[in-house]
């Protein structure tokens, strides 16, 4: 075999690594921001199906922690959905943890358990919902936790804390948690 032959191989097996290799990081990207938009609706569609303690006001206001992608994500599809009746504000909150009492929702992304016990403590306070995608939310006093079943977005709800928050779910959420 000439030398010509083995380089041209080498090149083209390189040329297909370097090509496989930017289609799994696209799939990635895409599946990333498929997950946020999910993750983004599932999130404004709660809110219909959650009795707070007090009425809800005009506003509902939503606060993340962690993951600026969904935060775009959920402000994009939140101004599409305001009405008149109800608008959304969506808040990003920092290490501070300021002002929890003022939101409605709270949603604490992968990788940010240190907030727990404190985001848990005021939101029993004040009748927030709060949410997770790390493994073990709900089992630490989360209320709703996204999960991956068979490469599906899917949500596990603790039936039995949400009385500790003051909050009411409907029965068609509890049916379609998976847990």
């Amino acid at each position: 075999m000439s030398v010509l032959r083995v380089v041209s191989r080498k090149l083209a097996v390189v040329k297909f690594a370097v090509f496989s290799l930017s289609v799994s990081t696209s799939c990635i990207q895409a599946q990333s921001i498929n997950e946020n938009s999910i993750k983004a609706g599932y999130i404004l569609r709660f809110i219909d199906f959650v009795r707070w303690e007090k009425p809800l006001e005009n506003t509902v206001r939503i606060g993340l922690i962690g993951n600026e992608n969904l935060l775009n994500e959920l402000s994009s599809i939140a101004a599409k959905r305001s009405t008149p009746e109800r608008s959304f504000e969506i808040v990003q909150i920092g290490s501070g943890l300021e002002n929890l009492e003022d939101l409605h929702l709270i949603y604490i992304n992968r990788g940010n358990r240190e907030y727990w016990p404190e985001v848990f403590q005021a939101s029993r306070e004040s009748s927030v919902l709060t949410i997770g995608s790390e493994v073990g939310f709900l089992d630490e006093g989360g209320l709703v936790e996204f999960v991956s079943i068979k490469n599906r977005l899917r949500f596990s709800v603790n039936i039995e804390g949400v009385a500790e928050y003051n909050l009411t779910l409907s029965s068609k959420l509890i049916q379609l948690s998976v847990r």
